[in-house]
């Protein structure tokens, strides 16, 4: 499985958690990790299952990027309403994230993926979707009805005009 996590190099985005993981992971798993944005050299793992394509601002080559992950990993310290999130979901793939409000708001309270700010909880999300891919396709799935029930354009302007109407 391919692993993304898409972001700025700050120390709240849990860039660090992600190496510890990968780290403990047993290296015969077949996994890669892959970082886009831009992420200094020193916070750069050494393991040979990483991937850095560092910033991406064409949309074309992000796609082909994003068309080949298969699980959005996103363990930050603090968070709003994360567009990646979204996007990922729009993908039909599971998503790893901390349990903070907006990701709470896009996944739901129950989504089994959300983690408190633990390297123990990340790694087992990981290896429990390298275990069980029909759990893997089944969560895709849910995530994209969600995003496309809740979240559309259309689900916006709805809200919108409820709001402007009252």
């Amino acid at each position: 499985l391919n692993f993304i996590f898409v972001g700025r190099a700050e120390r709240r985005k849990g860039i660090v958690e992600i190496n510890n993981v990968i780290k403990t992971l047993d290296s015969s798993l077949k996994v890669n990790f892959h970082f886009v944005g831009p992420i200094e050299n020193h916070l750069k793992s050494k393991d040979q299952r990483t991937v850095y394509h560092g910033p991406v601002y064409d949309a074309e080559v992000l796609k082909t990027i994003l068309d080949k992950m298969d699980v959005l990993i996103c363990p930050s310290h603090s968070e709003g309403m994360p567009n990646v999130i979204m996007e990922y979901m729009s993908y039909n793939l599971p998503v790893i994230c901390t349990n903070h409000e907006g990701c709470k708001s896009l996944l739901g309270d129950k989504y089994p993926y959300l983690i408190n700010n633990s390297v123990d909880e990340l790694t087992e999300k990981i290896e429990f979707l390298l275990q069980n891919e029909t759990e893997f396709n089944s969560i895709g799935q849910k995530n994209k009805k969600r995003i496309e029930k809740n979240f559309s354009i259309e689900k916006y302007i709805e809200n919108l005009t409820t709001i402007i109407n009252s």
